[in-house]
C-alpha cells in the first residue's frame, strides 16, 4: 500500500464527507411529486423543501453549491485543507427509507452511481459508501452486491433507524450478515431523533438527538446480541460516536447487574469494542481525547462532515491541540486507520490534485 509522505500535510482520510448529487437535484426538480421535493435553483445554489424530513423543523434546506456535486470543486477544498481521500456518502434526507421502494431504489442507484463515477474519474482521491432502499430486504441486498460487486465501493452507509425500526432490529439481519460477509465497513449515520416533539426547538434535534441516536445504536449491537453473530462486523460510529463512550460505565453495570443479559452475551460490553470506530467530529479536544483513551487512537477516524453546516472547519488543526496525542496517534487518526480499515490501494502523491491532470 502507498502511504503519503509523513510529514506531508495533504494526508488525511475524510470518512465523514456528504455529498448531493446533481443528478437527484435535478431529478426533484423534473418530478417533484414522485421525490417529495421542491427544489428551486437559486444564486446560492440548490435549495430544497421536503415533504417528508421534518427534522429540526427546517423549512429549506440548501442551498446546495457545487461542493455538494462537483468532483474538481470539492478538490480544490481537499487541496486547501489537507485532505488527501474523501470517503463519501450521500447526505441523509436522500436515504428514502419512507418512500415506496421502486422510488428509494431509484434514489439509492444514483447516490452509489455518483460516487463509482467519481472514484473512477478521480483514483485515490474519491471512494464511495453505499446506499440501500433499506425498507426492502430483498431490493437492499441485490443493491448491495451491484453496489460493492459491480461499482467497486468500499463500504455501506446505513441510518440509525429505518422509520423508526432501529438498524440492529434482526429484520435486517440478512442485510447485516451479507455486509459482515463482504467484510466491508459500515459507516452509521443518525437520522431523526428518538423524540422528535421534545427535540422541535432549539436545534435539539440535531446537537442532542443525533448524539443521542449514535448511542442508542452502539449499546444496541452489543446489547442485543448482534455482535456475537456478526464478530467481523465493523462499525463507525459518526459524529465521535455520539455519547456511546461516555455511556460505557452505565452500559457495562446494565450487563453486571441484569441477569439476562449476562446469559445472552458471551463477554462483558467493553469487550465488542474491537468493532467499532469513531470520527473525529466531537468539536471538542477534551472529548477527542476521552474518546481516543477510551477506544484507542488506532480506532479513531478523521472525519469533518464537510461541506454541512455542522462540519468541524477546525479539524485539520484540532488533533494537534489534544493533550496526550503524540505524532504517531495524529498520524494513525489522520490516515493510518483508514488506509487500513477500508484496505486503500494506491494514492496520488500527496499534494498532487486530480482536478487538471
Amino acid at each position: 500500500m502507498n502511504r503519503p509522505d509523513p510529514g506531508s500535510t495533504i494526508d488525511a482520510v475524510d470518512v465523514h464527507s456528504h455529498i448531493m448529487p446533481l443528478s437527484y437535484l435535478k431529478l426533484g426538480m423534473a418530478q417533484p411529486d414522485r421525490y417529495g421535493v421542491s427544489i428551486d435553483r437559486r444564486e446560492a445554489g440548490y435549495v430544497m423543501t421536503t415533504k417528508f424530513w421534518s427534522l429540526g423543523r427546517y423549512i429549506e434546506y440548501g442551498p446546495f453549491s457545487d461542493d455538494h456535486f462537483e468532483w474538481e470543486a470539492r478538490l480544490r477544498h481537499m487541496d486547501a485543507t489537507g485532505v488527501r481521500t474523501q470517503v463519501l456518502s450521500a447526505t441523509q434526507s436522500l436515504a428514502y427509507y419512507w418512500a415506496p421502494v421502486d422510488v428509494a431504489l431509484d434514489v439509492c442507484r444514483l447516490c452509489n452511481d455518483a460516487m463509482a463515477e467519481a472514484a473512477a474519474q478521480h483514483p485515490g482521491r474519491f471512494y464511495g459508501l453505499a446506499s440501500l432502499p433499506m425498507q426492502d430486504i430483498d431490493s437492499a441486498l441485490k443493491e448491495l452486491d451491484r453496489a460493492i460487486g459491480q461499482l467497486r465501493l468500499s463500504g455501506v452507509q446505513l441510518l440509525t433507524n429505518v422509520n423508526g425500526e432501529n438498524i440492529f432490529s434482526r429484520r435486517f439481519l440478512p442485510i447485516l450478515q451479507r455486509i459482515h460477509d463482504l467484510e466491508v465497513p459500515i459507516f452509521i449515520h443518525p437520522y431523526g431523533c428518538l423524540n422528535d416533539e421534545r427535540m422541535s426547538e432549539g436545534f435539539l434535534a440535531n446537537v442532542v438527538g443525533f448524539p443521542s441516536e449514535l448511542a442508542l445504536t452502539g449499546a444496541g449491537f452489543i446489547l442485543t446480541g448482534m455482535l456475537d453473530e456478526l464478530p467481523r462486523l465493523k462499525i463507525i460510529l459518526a459524529h465521535g460516536g455520539g455519547s456511546f463512550l461516555y455511556l460505557l460505565g452505565r452500559i457495562t453495570r446494565g450487563y453486571e447487574v441484569v441477569e439476562s443479559l449476562r446469559k445472552q452475551l458471551k463477554k462483558p460490553p467493553r469487550e465488542y469494542l474491537h468493532n467499532f470506530h469513531i470520527d473525529t467530529a466531537l468539536h471538542d479536544e477534551q472529548a477527542l481525547r476521552y474518546a481516543a483513551d477510551t477506544i484507542g487512537a488506532n480506532r479513531v477516524l478523521f472525519g469533518t462532515d464537510w461541506p454541512f453546516w455542522m462540519q468541524d472547519p477546525e479539524m485539520a488543526g484540532r488533533l494537534n491541540k489534544v493533550s496526550g496525542l503524540t505524532p504517531a496517534d495524529v498520524a494513525l487518526i489522520r490516515h493510518r486507520n483508514a488506509d487500513d480499515l477500508f484496505a486503500f490501494g494506491s494514492t496520488p502523491e500527496p499534494g498532487i490534485s486530480r482536478a487538471n491532470p
